[in-house]
């Protein structure tokens, strides 16, 4: 009652400075896009000469701004994402390559003693895969308790969609996935070549 008998008697900049006021309009256009960015620009333009402190937004003229921040940033993930591909790629496969110049004896020395062409293979099948899938699984441990950070993140750039970060994470790892499996196979037949 107190606040209300205050208010009543307060002049307007005593108003204004106790409880700002604000008020939304939102309305649809109807018309081509073109017809519609124009009025679109004839209402800011008007808005803001009337209401200079005001705000307003408008999803067709803030596309432009939006496709160049968020496609910026698509950009730099599409090709940082392939450049650490083929960085993870290569070194695996040189990795692997050279450590099977350096086992080459070892593995001989086991067929003279009596292993069989088959353990071999299967001995080789075991250390290539360790070495090729021990790193992905510590990297999909690593996202795992990463997400919610990453979904704050995402968060401070309005992209609060969790579900569909989730989706995407998912897609991301089966990507890297693929790669490892088809490196994988063509490493692991290098390797066994190179060891017999």
């Amino acid at each position: 009652m107190y606040k209300t008998l205050y208010i009543v008697f307060a002049n307007a900049e005593q108003i204004e400075r106790i409880e700002p006021f604000s008020y939304a309009d939102k309305f649809n256009l109807k018309g081509d896009d073109g017809k519609q960015k124009e009025a679109l620009e004839q209402i800011q333009n008007e808005f803001y000469e009337k209401i200079p402190d005001g705000m307003m937004e408008s999803r067709m003229l803030s596309r432009s701004s939006f496709y160049e921040l968020y496609g910026g940033l698509f950009f730099i993930g599409i090709y940082l994402g392939s450049m650490f591909i083929m960085a993870t790629v290569l070194i695996i496969y040189y990795k692997q390559i050279s450590e099977g110049y350096d086992d080459r004896e070892r593995y001989q020395i086991m067929q003279k003693v009596g292993m069989s062409k088959k353990e071999v293979k299967r001995s080789i099948r075991s250390q290539v895969l360790s070495v090729f899938f021990l790193p992905l699984i510590v990297a999909v441990i690593h996202v795992a308790v990463a997400f919610k950070v990453m979904t704050k993140i995402l968060g401070v750039l309005n992209l609060t969609n969790v579900l569909l970060f989730a989706v995407c994470t998912i897609i991301t790892i089966a990507v890297f996935a693929v790669f490892y499996i088809i490196v994988y196979s063509i490493t692991a037949k290098e390797y066994y070549r190179i060891v017999n």
